[in-house]
């Protein structure tokens, strides 16, 4: 009983698999009503999905078990109407009974542009209205095309150098590099108060038991403060910081910006890993407080906390089942949006929204920047013992100096050269020009 949700959709449970003999599987729609799931009747019913790749790790598939939407929204997709009118059709002409329409929140336009910016790049973009929780795009790659699942599965689960089943936004673990500089200034605020401050003299590299740390190109940013050190992403100062702070209390941030838990939202998802164990190294400790060492995360995690700056704090829980509708348009079940807690005070998220802005406008954030928009963030280069570095981009995006979208965007092995940063851009544009 206490796990009925889960076991009804999970991947493998085929005590659903007999409505499908005499239910219809409802369509899916983007919230703008395209169709992007739909099932064709005939000798055998077959389920095909009209925008291919482009919705692959967020509607999954119906073959070869269940994931992602298809089985979050199973119950619903295979509930049919069981009226007078689709009886008497089922007794003498056998027509089967139709499942219920389902509606999911993200936003085809949006969908699409963020799909062309990653490109041909591996990785994972997030959109999330920060206001209600609404997941209105999702992007991972590689993909996968759910219309030949079966004809391809083989290839596709021995395929362990693209994994293009791996849904990199819910699962995908990556080192954060420079974006973590969010949290260890989260965890200044929480430590000192959010109105004071830490004066530093960086001298562009500082060394923590025999091990050197150095800023971006060995760059000596002097006598700076917090907002600078945020603006240049100045490794020395918030490395300094962290030793200040201590690991309890770095760790004590973490704990509240929902490390090392389980994400409130109803997807199978990884998570994200920071101080597991409580005695380290003061190095160690170093490496953290710039998002590297040990130190993990996700893209919806990273999404879910710049949603939360960008809403004063307040984190709603993400969701992407909208409604369900039977075929005469009439709503049978709606989500609502839902609080899940107060995870910046809100006077710490208007200073760090206040500082990512200025990351765009004057920092390492400029590729994103779009002339009439409000758009702020922070840029994070990771490093990756394997290949180039991956890149991140964490920010929000909107106009009258509110922020109406919140974002993540992870470029596997996009190097130093801001890559995520670009595609933010390019997002931020296709918004401008639909709004």
């Amino acid at each position: 009983i206490v796990k009925s949700k889960d076991i009804v959709i999970h991947t493998h449970n085929r005590r659903m698999d007999p409505l499908e003999n005499e239910v219809v599987r409802g369509d899916i729609l983007s919230s703008d009503g395209s169709i992007i799931a739909t099932t064709t009747q005939g000798a055998t019913s077959v389920r095909s999905y009209p925008k291919e790749r482009k919705y692959a790790h967020i509607l999954g598939y119906t073959q070869r078990g269940k994931i992602g939407v298809e089985a979050l929204a199973n119950i619903e997709l295979l509930r049919a109407n069981y009226n007078l009118e689709s009886i008497y059709k089922k007794t003498f002409y056998g027509d089967k009974f139709i499942g219920r329409d389902i509606v999911i929140t993200i936003d085809h336009q949006l969908q699409e542009v963020a799909y062309n910016a990653l490109g041909d790049q591996k990785g994972a973009v997030v959109l999330i209205e920060p206001s209600t929780g609404k997941i209105k795009a999702l992007v991972s790659k590689p993909d996968f095309d759910p219309n030949k699942i079966s004809q391809n599965w083989e290839t596709l689960i021995e395929d362990n150098t693209n994994s293009p089943l791996l849904n990199r936004a819910f699962s995908g673990l990556y080192p954060p590099g420079s974006i973590f500089k969010i949290i260890t200034a989260q965890a200044f605020f929480d430590s000192k108060g959010n109105d004071d401050d830490l004066a530093y003299h960086c001298t562009g590299s500082i060394t923590v038991d025999h091990h050197t740390i150095r800023c971006f190109n060995q760059t000596a940013h002097g006598d700076i403060n917090l907002e600078e050190a945020f603006i240049k992403s100045c490794n020395t100062y918030f490395v300094n910081m962290a030793l200040e702070l201590g690991t309890k209390e770095l760790k004590k941030t973490g704990d509240q910006l929902l490390f090392n838990t389980i994400l409130p939202i109803p997807f199978e998802h990884s998570k994200s890993q920071l101080l597991t164990n409580a005695s380290i190294s003061n190095s160690e400790l170093a490496a953290t407080s710039i998002g590297q060492g040990k130190t993990l995360v996700t893209p919806i995690h990273m999404a879910m906390l710049a949603a939360s700056i960008a809403n004063e704090g307040v984190l709603m829980e993400p969701y992407i089942l909208d409604y369900s509708k039977d075929k005469k348009g009439n709503i049978k079940t709606k989500t609502l949006p839902q609080y899940v807690s107060q995870v910046f005070r809100s006077e710490d998220a208007k200073r760090l929204e206040q500082m990512m802005v200025q990351v765009v406008t004057q920092g390492t954030g400029r590729k994103a920047a779009v002339k009439g928009m409000y758009v702020g963030g922070k840029t994070g280069t990771a490093q990756n013992e394997t290949d180039k570095d991956h890149s991140w981009f964490m920010g929000f995006l909107g106009k009258n100096q509110k922020p109406e979208l919140a974002m993540a965007i992870i470029v596997e092995n996009g190097g130093k050269g801001a890559q995520a940063s670009v595609v933010a851009g390019k997002i931020v544009r296709a918004y401008q020009r639909s709004n």
